[in-house]
């Protein structure tokens, strides 16, 4: 009798982990660099583009995701006439629970771990690579929400906050990235 309950334990547990979704995902966003002396910073256009699975568990979801993501900021000199862009673009891998509150709404949150890809400075049509100024890494956390049509179409909101600064140098400004998105997906 204690076999056949555990074999049947056994199988319930291996069926709620069969559920699982995957595909691309593309977003557009608005980023910011906020911090130590950013105040004169404002929101930049952004996007992202890549891949997501989601394990469907008993109670939560499970969501991975491979993303190429840009962010960064926009300054304005103070005559209005020029501006500075700064384009950082990360390979991000966010690792998300997600919870069903609706049979198609759920809300989520998580971390990502960002990987650099490039850093650049755009003034005036002239860019400048600062890559060599900037951490290889960031760690972020991720809260949002999403809506799931027809069990396949995933249409998310997302606030990303970095917890790492850009800056390598120790002695340069505390600044972090900040970052929401619309992202749509489509699992398979």
């Amino acid at each position: 009798m204690k076999q056949l309950l555990f074999a049947t334990s056994l199988l319930a547990i291996s069926q709620a982990f069969a559920i699982v979704n995957v595909g691309p995902k593309v977003g557009v966003g608005m980023s910011n660099i906020i911090g130590d002396k950013t105040d004169d910073y404002t929101f930049k256009s952004s996007y992202s583009v890549g891949v997501m699975a989601r394990l469907g568990l008993l109670v939560l979801d499970l969501q991975a995701e491979i993303l190429y993501t840009s962010k960064g900021s926009t300054i304005k000199a103070t005559d209005n006439q020029s501006e500075t862009n700064f384009n950082l673009n990360y390979l991000e891998i966010p690792l998300i629970v997600r919870m069903p509150v609706l049979p198609m709404i759920g809300v989520y949150g998580g971390v990502s771990l960002n990987t650099l890809l490039t850093a650049e400075s755009e003034d005036g049509g002239n860019t400048t690579d600062i890559k060599d100024r900037t951490n290889d890494v960031e760690t972020a956390i991720v809260l949002g929400g999403d809506f799931t049509l027809l069990e396949t179409i995933s249409l998310d909101i997302r606030y990303s906050h970095g917890l790492t600064t850009i800056n390598s140098s120790d002695s340069s400004p505390r600044v972090i990235n900040q970052n929401i998105s619309l992202m749509a997906g489509y699992m398979f």
